[in-house]
């Protein structure tokens, strides 16, 4: 049947050919049937692609990251080795597509991020290839930032404030090789190489930080269990109250290692210490490297 579909095109190709360019003056006519011909297919070509490719993207279920769209828990939403890890910890599917369902809830008004990018993190961050966890707080509030990862901006867009810090940071510390990415927040980079970007909380209400902590605290804290179980060595950058808190509310072995401080746009020390004047990024690395795993590249 396809070469029927394909003759069918082209004759009609050639029809609307002749319609559109019909014999010039001074032209053969063996030139213009060879024009024509050569018109007609062309354009069935270029539709039997665009019919492939238009397929292709009929069967892609959701926005998620091309080819683990499969691979996917049909209930949460999440990739499948993240649900298992947290089915093991006892948070089940149907307690995650819950809470996703009452983040969304339409009387709660504009929610940030996009409900596809939800858990981009655990998308692009597999289980197994955890090396570091940075915990924020909450996505940005405001329309059009919050793409998933914790601090990052989407591709193109300036960073925020607190992200600004972070890139100060890494600049200062004289044993990380980084330079500041022009007008780009975008940590996808960071993700892809094994450093999970988990806030304490998934989503945020619109101009409202910090609404959704309680909610998601069930589901940070299983997060965390499940990469603190695992016995390959992982680093915990724990970055003002939110996320310092909920990590002491887990058990997590000493063959991590922990690194805590401020939240990065908080100027002055309080019981951690100012997040301006720690190195984060080196220490993880030195971690990493004498615990046999590979360090970070910290360039984006």
């Amino acid at each position: 049947m396809p070469w029927i579909v394909a003759v069918g095109g082209f004759v009609v190709s050639l029809w609307v050919s002749y319609q559109l360019f019909p014999f010039e003056s001074g032209e053969s006519g063996s030139m213009a049937f060879n024009r024509l011909v050569v018109t007609a297919i062309g354009s069935t070509i270029a539709g039997i692609a665009a019919r492939q490719i238009h397929a292709r993207r009929g069967t892609r279920r959701d926005t998620r990251p091309r080819g683990q769209s499969s691979n996917a828990d049909v209930e949460s939403g999440l990739p499948a080795d993240w649900t298992v890890a947290l089915a093991a910890i006892g948070l089940s599917s149907s307690e995650v597509r819950d809470t996703v369902e009452r983040a969304f809830d339409p009387s709660r008004g504009a929610v940030f991020p996009n409900r596809e990018d939800v858990f981009r993190a655990f998308w692009l961050t597999p289980l197994s290839e955890v090396r570091v966890v940075i915990l924020g707080q909450d996505p940005y509030p405001t329309r059009g930032d919050a793409d998933g990862l914790a601090y990052s901006t989407r591709a193109g867009t300036p960073p925020r404030y607190s992200l600004g810090r972070i890139f100060d940071n890494l600049e200062a510390d004289p044993r990380v090789a980084f330079a500041r990415p022009p007008a780009s927040g975008d940590l996808s980079h960071w993700a892809i190489s094994g450093v999970l970007l988990l806030n304490t909380s998934l989503t945020v209400r619109e101009g409202l930080p910090g609404s959704d902590v309680e909610l998601w605290a069930r589901f940070t804290r299983a997060v965390l269990r499940a990469i603190a179980s695992r016995r390959q060595p992982v680093v915990f950058m724990l970055w003002g109250d939110d996320a310092n808190r909920i990590a002491n509310s887990v058990d997590i072995p000493s063959h991590h290692k922990l690194l805590r401080s401020t939240h990065p746009r908080r100027e002055q020390p309080s019981f951690y210490p100012r997040f301006a004047d720690t190195r984060p990024f080196s220490a993880a690395n030195d971690f990493l490297v004498q615990a046999g795993r590979s360090a970070v590249d910290w360039r984006l």
